[in-house]
C-alpha cells in the first residue's frame, strides 16, 4: 500500500464540529475489489485511535468505521473497480454503546465472542498434557478451540495420534543453530517448543477485535532454555454474516548472534490440526481438502497453493449443516509466495511450509514476516466464494489523507 500524507495539522482538535471533517481520505484500489472483506488500511501515527464516520459526500452515505494502532477498518458499502477514486471525509464519532465482540480473558485462555457467540480461543497460559504425556508436550501460545459461526469446534489440542499438534499453530521442525540440530515441533525430542510471553491488551470496538502477543522460540526446553526466535502475533477479527473470519499478522525475530537455518524440510510453518473425529480411516473418509489450484490432499500435497480448504462432518447430527471447515489463505507479502503446502493423506493436518524446496537462512536481527486470513464456516461453500474473498484480501490501496 503506497501512502501520501498531506496538510496534517501539528494537533488534533479534541472537540470536533459536526459540520467540519477532520481529514479527506482518498482511496484508490489497485484491482476489482467486491467487498467481501472489510477494507484495512495504515495510517500515520498522528491518527488517534477510535471511532469515526466516513461520509461519502456524492451520495451522502455514512460509514462507521475504526481505528486501533494506526489501523483504519470499515465495511466497503459497494463494489469498487480498479482505478476508482473513492473520496470519504473522516469525522470524530462516538463509540458505541455496545460493541458485537466482546473478549474474556480468565483461567489462562483468551476468549473471543461475537454477539455471543465464540469465534476462537488463544492458549495464554501453558496447557499441561493429558496423564501419561512426557511434560515435554506442555504447550501455549496457539489456538484452540476455533469454532464456525454455529458453534461447531474444528481443532484438536493434544490428539493422541501426534501430541505435539495444537489447533492453530506455527512453529519449525528441522533447524539448525550453531551447528546443532533443534526441532521446535516434535516436542518429545526435548530439542525446542514454542511458548506465550506476554499479551497486550485485547482492543474491541464497532469493526473489528485485535489483540497482540509475544511467543518465544526455545531451545533446550529442559536445560537452560534460550530463545531464539522471538514471535509477534497481531490478530485481527472481522465482522461477517457467513464465516468466522480474522487475520493473523505474525513476525518472527532471531534474537541470537549466530544465524538460525530453517533447513530443507517437508512440513513446519503455519499449520492447521483438525479434530480427530476427521481421521481419515477404513471406516471414515468423509474428511476432504482443497487447495486454490483444484487440488485434493494427495494431488496437492508440496504443490504450490494461495488458499487450502479442509472440510468434515458436524459432530452434532442435529445441526442444520451437515459439514463445517477452514480456509487458510497466505499473502503475496509471505517468502516465497505462493508457498507450497504439506496436505496430510489421512490426518485433518496440513501446513504452509515456505523450505519444503530450500532452506532459508535468517541472519542475528533478521525478521520473517508472514500474514495469513482464516475463514471458518458451516455447510461447504463453492471455491468461487474463496476466489472472491481472495481477490479482496489481496487488493493493494494508494491512500492520501489531507
Amino acid at each position: 500500500m503506497r501512502f501520501l500524507w498531506c496538510c496534517l495539522p501539528l494537533v488534533l482538535s479534541t472537540i470536533v464540529s459536526a459540520a467540519e471533517p477532520e481529514f479527506i481520505l482518498t482511496i484508490v484500489p489497485g484491482g476489482e475489489r467486491k467487498g467481501h472483506l472489510p477494507v484495512s488500511i495504515e495510517l500515520p501515527d498522528d491518527v488517534r485511535d477510535g471511532n469515526w464516520e466516513l461520509l461519502e459526500p456524492t451520495s451522502g452515505r455514512q460509514i462507521p468505521a475504526q481505528t486501533v494502532g494506526n489501523r483504519l477498518v470499515f465495511t466497503q458499502s459497494e463494489k469498487w473497480t480498479a482505478g476508482s477514486v473513492q473520496s470519504f471525509e473522516m469525522r470524530a464519532a462516538e463509540l458505541p454503546s455496545k460493541s458485537e465482540f466482546n473478549w474474556n480473558h480468565s483461567q489462562g485462555d483468551l476468549t473471543l465472542a461475537r454477539n455471543d457467540r465464540p469465534v476462537l480461543n488463544y492458549n495464554v497460559a501453558i496447557d499441561e498434557p493429558p496423564s501419561g504425556l512426557d511434560p515435554l508436550y506442555r504447550r501455549s501460545g496457539y489456538f484452540h478451540p476455533v469454532y464456525t459461526p454455529a458453534g461447531n469446534v474444528l481443532t484438536a489440542d493434544f490428539p493422541a495420534d501426534h501430541a505435539h499438534q495444537h489447533g492453530i499453530f506455527f512453529a519449525w521442525v528441522k533447524t539448525t543453530i550453531d551447528g546443532k540440530p533443534v526441532d521446535f515441533w516434535n516436542q518429545a525430542k526435548g530439542q525446542g517448543t514454542v511458548l506465550h510471553k506476554a499479551l497486550e491488551k485485547p482492543e474491541q470496538g464497532s469493526e473489528f477485535a485485535s489483540f497482540q502477543a509475544e511467543l518465544e522460540h526455545l531451545t533446550q526446553p529442559t536445560s537452560e532454555s534460550q530463545t531464539a526466535l522471538r514471535e509477534q502475533w497481531t490478530v485481527s477479527v472481522f465482522p461477517s454474516d457467513r464465516f468466522h473470519l480474522w487475520e493473523l499478522r505474525s513476525t518472527q525475530r532471531n534474537v541470537l548472534d549466530v544465524p538460525i537455518t530453517l533447513e530443507k524440510y517437508h512440513y513446519g510453518g503455519m499449520a492447521f490440526r483438525g479434530s480427530v473425529d476427521w481421521i481419515i480411516s477404513e471406516d471414515n473418509d468423509d474428511c476432504t481438502m482443497l487447495t486454490s489450484e483444484g487440488s485434493d490432499r494427495q494431488q496437492g500435497n508440496h504443490e504450490s497453493a494461495r488458499w487450502v480448504k479442509i472440510t468434515g462432518p458436524t459432530a452434532d447430527s442435529a445441526t442444520k449443516h451437515s459439514r463445517c471447515g477452514l480456509v487458510m489463505m497466505a499473502h503475496p507479502d509471505n517468502v516465497r509466495f505462493p508457498q507450497k503446502v504439506r496436505l496430510h493423506p489421512t490426518k485433518p493436518y496440513f501446513c504452509f511450509c515456505p523450505v519444503i524446496d530450500e532452506q532459508l537462512v535468517l541472519e542475528p536481527g533478521d525478521v520473517l514476516q508472514s500474514r495469513y486470513l482464516f475463514l471458518t464456516f458451516d455447510g461447504d461453500p463453492k471455491s468461487e466464494v474463496f476466489e472472491q474473498i481472495w481477490s479482496d484480501y489481496v487488493c493493494e490501496f494508494d491512500v492520501k489523507l489531507q
